[in-house]
């Protein structure tokens, strides 16, 4: 089972990142038998995240019994959720109010990550606020995918063409935490990436249009605190008393930070350099 080897491979690079591994049920649950009984011998494995798809799925019923399963998932496991919904043009696509409607029901306020999510941009504005305000009140967390996104809208649309984002600018006037993520690097959906984040901050400023100062700062948050507080890291921060993971880029602000898409100099993990100015430092645990 693959998730022996991401388990393992957690345990042996623990020195210099931290990966949680997420049991997803990539074709759905309910119209792939068997899929749920997977998931949880990946979670009595030691998977770190029970993770959706509900969009998959043939009805809406099915939808929703998909939402009901993983949240009853990670109730039992204690661990957070991670969705990926409505990744599609289809303006009936319409998940995302499934998950948020259950979450208001749950404890799991705050610990839920939702990916993708492009529908939105196709539902009509007083449907898409009202779900972003019970999102809000839920204090679900938003992930915008620019580079799949944009890279996946639409493709045989004719001009003019939805862009197929997330509606970012709406959910930060309403306080929402959205963080910025890239779910493909070189495979079948994305045959570019790096793994850089500056990259994927840049990318999504060309997306929303990001052009002020303000703007700008919130690219640099979306991959770093806005991130953190999606993932519940405690001891965040520069400040006294927090972990002492830092990456050290050679440029003196955020914009040209994310302009240049670096370089990294150092990076620092727990007090350790593990990144010296492009060579690696550290040992690999046996």
């Amino acid at each position: 089972m693959p998730v022996r080897g991401l388990v393992e491979l957690k345990r042996r690079y623990a020195d210099i990142v931290d990966i949680e591994v997420v049991a997803f049920p990539q074709e759905g649950i309910i119209c792939d038998p068997g899929t749920e009984d997977l998931m949880h011998e990946a979670m009595e494995m030691g998977a770190d995240v029970v993770g959706g798809i509900p969009w998959f799925e043939w009805t809406d019923e099915d939808a929703r019994k998909h939402v009901d399963i993983c949240f009853d998932m990670a109730e039992s496991y204690k661990k957070d959720l991670a969705f990926l919904l409505d990744d599609t043009d289809d303006v009936n696509a319409r998940t995302l109010e499934a998950v948020v409607v259950r979450a208001l029901k749950s404890k799991f306020r705050g610990k839920i990550t939702v990916s993708h999510s492009e529908a939105m941009a196709s539902w009509n504005n007083s449907y898409a606020d009202k779900i972003l305000r019970l999102a809000r009140q839920a204090r679900v967390n938003f992930s915008c995918n620019a580079h799949i996104n944009l890279m996946q809208a639409h493709p045989n649309e004719e001009q003019p063409s939805r862009r197929g984002i997330m509606r970012v600018g709406e959910m930060r006037t309403l306080g929402i935490n959205v963080l910025s993520s890239q779910d493909d690097v070189q495979d079948l959906y994305y045959p570019f990436g790096r793994m850089n984040q500056l990259e994927v901050a840049w990318f999504l400023g060309h997306a929303v249009q990001a052009q002020t100062l303000k703007d700008i700062d919130f690219l640099y948050d979306a991959i770093t605190v806005n991130a953190a507080k999606a993932m519940g890291l405690k001891n965040y921060g520069i400040k006294e008393g927090c972990r002492a993971d830092l990456v050290i880029i050679g440029q003196p602000n955020v914009k040209q930070a994310i302009r240049f898409m670096g370089p990294v100099h150092y990076t620092i993990r727990n007090g350790k350099v593990t990144w010296d100015n492009g060579r690696f430092v550290r040992g690999l645990k046996k």
